[in-house]
């Protein structure tokens, strides 16, 4: 929900203007990144959600991964899937 301020929420490569009383409503596992943007003035919002321990959350801007059940959040790059395969 945006409390205050202005800015942008951008799903995959759209963005969409967002203000105060915009509620914002995301499914799980869509594949899509999101984030907010902030205008000039900032943005105050309060965000919620399941907090499920097994939750993982990939974000693509940065390439890292959140595995809550775990505490732990790392930096990932891609790799083809027989990279580190090859037996000597």
């Amino acid at each position: 929900m945006i409390l205050s301020g202005d800015g942008a929420l951008v799903l995959g490569e759209e963005e969409t203007a967002v203000r105060p009383g915009h509620v914002i409503s995301r499914p799980a596992g869509t594949g899509v990144a999101h984030l907010l943007k902030a205008g000039d003035g900032g943005l105050g919002f309060l965000a919620y959600g399941t907090r499920e321990p097994g939750d993982m959350c990939y974000y693509p801007h940065s390439d890292k991964i959140a595995f809550r059940g775990l505490g732990v959040i790392g930096r990932i790059r891609r790799l083809d899937y027989w990279e580190g395969e090859q037996y000597p």
